[in-house]
């Protein structure tokens, strides 16, 4: 399983290397944006199966661990009960050598249990009815002690080797959803580029245009203004009036004027491209605003014996966690069973819960659009560092929580 997910890791980089320099040079449309965000889609269901047996090794983990702690206390109870109980015995022993003077007893005090005394059947023959009881009490405490450590020193070496598998599941899955994030970002940051420098170009086109229609009605209004003044007339010469002759007046009025330059500064402007805006379905969308992947976990076995009330979504560390729809922020809190968490209720009157944020980016009576930033994931609070998630969890109409899973399933699938 996880050299196939290494395998499949490797072939979807390359693809990403080969398609997106290939959009960019026939332009890239909305429709490819679309193929890529399948493309993510589809990489997070292929990954169920695999979520499902990470989350099984999880649980086992989990169990293993308390198992670990219960049989660790009773092992520490234990340890006391058998220092008293062979302080205890070694005065019975005491006695017994006043008693009898045998050599032999002493034996006990080399031993690091009663029950690996040679002859200790001997030793219960010279005792009373009390000290035998005790002497009895103790070797079944060191058996059940005995017996105890085998199974902590059992459950230890599973623990370890259950770390390793889950270690392994988790760095091909957050791998997996990493290089799906990365094709698809990709896509649409050249998209972004695209679109600024379309604007751009648009931009300087308009301005253009303005210029040269500035430009035109300058000249016809320069045409207009020299026609009107070569059109003048003459006074009527009367007979009896002497004759004056003079220098001729030239009436013409010039026209051509040197062209006036304009110059426009160009302003060159570097645009970070935003995250991907997350997509709406009937005014909800994904809470990951990312590649991510889960499965039906609710019910599942968790610490302290508790079950799971929602779901656990996977994503990268530090992918946007979004609101699933328009609503307010009620409350943000830090605990260390939910780390940083975010109460969130919608406009439709539905409540929402993410824990386990790396950061927040909201407080407490924030009013937020759908797909407005929440925080990051992360794995703050109880969660194990293995595979950075959101925890998510959904009380329709306000009111008790229910398994989220069908709604996000719908929503991020």
């Amino acid at each position: 399983m996880i050299r196939t997910s290494i395998v499949l890791g490797a072939l979807f980089l390359i693809a990403v290397a080969i398609a997106v320099p290939a959009l960019a040079q026939g332009g890239i449309t909305e429709q490819d944006i679309a193929d890529a965000r399948e493309r993510r889609n589809e990489v997070a269901r292929e990954l169920v199966e695999t979520m499902a047996e990470y989350e099984t090794a999880v649980g086992e983990e989990i169990q293993l661990r308390e198992g670990v702690q219960s049989i660790a206390g009773e092992l520490a109870l234990k340890e006391r009960e058998l220092a008293s109980l062979r302080n205890e015995a070694e005065e019975i022993v005491r006695a017994m050598y006043m008693e009898a003077g045998n050599s032999q007893l002493l034996g006990l005090f080399d031993s690091s249990a009663f029950t690996e005394v040679p002859m200790r059947a001997s030793y219960m023959d010279l005792a009373n009815a009390s000290d035998v009881a005790l002497l009895s009490r103790l070797e079944s405490v060191e058996r059940a002690f005995i017996d105890q450590q085998v199974l902590l020193d059992a459950a230890l070496i599973r623990q370890e080797q259950i770390v390793v598998e889950i270690t392994k599941l988790a760095a091909g899955i957050e791998q997996q959803l990493v290089d799906a994030d990365a094709e698809y970002n990709s896509i649409v940051v050249e998209w972004q580029k695209q679109e600024e420098e379309r604007r751009r170009r648009e931009e300087e086109q308009r301005r253009r245009e303005e210029e040269e229609q500035r430009r035109r009605e300058a000249e016809a209004a320069a045409a207009a203004a020299s026609a009107t003044s070569t059109t003048t007339t003459s006074p009527p010469v009367s007979a009896d009036s002497p004759t004056t002759t003079a220098a001729p007046v030239d009436t013409t009025t010039a026209t051509t004027e040197a062209p006036v330059e304009t110059t426009t500064a160009t302003t060159t402007t570097t645009t970070v491209p935003s995250p991907p805006p997350p997509v709406t379905t009937s005014g909800k969308t994904c809470p990951v605003n990312g590649a991510t992947s889960f499965s039906n976990s609710w019910g599942a076995p968790r610490s302290g014996g508790r079950s799971h009330k929602g779901v656990d979504m996977v994503a990268a560390r530090g992918v946007p966690i979004v609101a699933i729809e328009s609503g307010v922020v009620e409350r943000t809190s830090n605990s260390s069973l939910g780390g940083l968490s975010v109460y969130f209720r919608g406009n439709s009157g539905d409540r929402y819960y993410y824990a386990h944020l790396d950061s927040l980016a909201v407080s407490g009576g924030e009013s937020m659009s759908v797909g407005g930033l929440l925080g990051t994931n992360g794995s703050t609070g109880n969660a194990p560092d293995w595979l950075p998630h959101v925890h998510f969890q959904w009380a329709p109409g306000g009111g008790n929580w229910v398994n989220p899973y069908p709604l996000v399933a719908e929503l991020c699938y």
